[in-house]
């Protein structure tokens, strides 16, 4: 039988012992693991105190420690008491309290107690009880209230079911009357009244009259005129622009 040198069986028994350990080795992308550890996309991790779990938005394996068993867009959650949700209006993912499993603008609500509702006066989404509107930042239930215009285009304001809009403000047209003036400002004023240069007053004891100087609408008391500013009755006074004074006044008729 044909022998080989010494020094080739040394080299063969050598080859064989690291053949062997490459073998053995835990290597993990170009890290090494220890036989505890497993590998997680290139990195090593302890299966006892992590998990390696799949990222429900990149779907990209990811180490998480527990109770952490879950993975939302890179950020680790338990998925006990956390979901992993959209924000319906940014589009940002975040994680949010189980029971507030859903994002509006940034900010976590319960979908089965909330909405998340567009607001046009501010061009903005907000959060509202359910089947509620919203109108510069304020909720409220459409089925009590309404957003009124008074004109086409113009801006609305919030009002109870019901009421009338005038100058900006609501009224009850049981116990108001909006009453438009030459002005084109409305005059809101009780049941009854009439308007008069945009003031209300009851035409069971008031005038509106012209005045006799400024031509301007006056309210005097029933049969009495105005002359600059002032009510007179025409049977005791006279309104005179001759006066020694060269100023329009009252003069007396005795």
């Amino acid at each position: 039988m044909k022998s080989f040198p010494i020094s080739i069986i040394f080299a063969l028994i050598a080859l064989f012992f690291l053949c062997g350990f490459v073998v053995s080795e835990n290597t993990c992308g170009s890290t090494n693991c220890t036989d505890k550890e497993q590998c997680c996309n290139g990195a090593c991790y302890h299966p006892v105190l992590e998990r390696c779990v799949q990222d429900e938005i990149t779907k990209n394996s990811q180490i998480c420690g527990r109770p952490n068993t879950a993975s939302c867009n890179g950020t680790c959650y338990n998925p006990v008491n956390t979901d992993c949700v959209v924000d319906n209006v940014t589009g940002v993912v975040a994680t949010c309290p189980a029971k507030k499993g859903a994002l509006c603008n940034g900010e976590c609500y319960s979908p089965f107690q909330f909405s998340c509702v567009k607001d046009d006066s501010l061009d903005a989404y907000v959060l509202c009880k359910k089947d509620e509107l919203s109108h510069e930042g304020t909720c409220y239930k459409k089925s009590k209230y309404v957003c009124l215009s008074e004109k086409e285009g113009e801006d609305c304001t919030l009002c109870k079911r019901g009421e009338g809009i005038c100058n900006g403000k609501c009224y009850n047209p049981t116990l108001y009357t909006c009453i438009p003036t030459d002005g084109g400002v409305k005059a809101l004023c009780k049941a009854g009244e009439l308007s008069c240069g945009g003031s209300c007053y009851n035409p069971g004891l008031y005038d509106c009259v012209e005045d006799k100087i400024t031509k301007a609408p006056s309210i005097c008391k029933k049969g009495s005129l105005s002359c600059d500013g002032t009510c007179y009755q025409p049977s005791k006074y006279d309104c005179s622009c001759d006066t020694p004074s060269g100023k329009c006044e009252l003069v007396s008729r005795n």
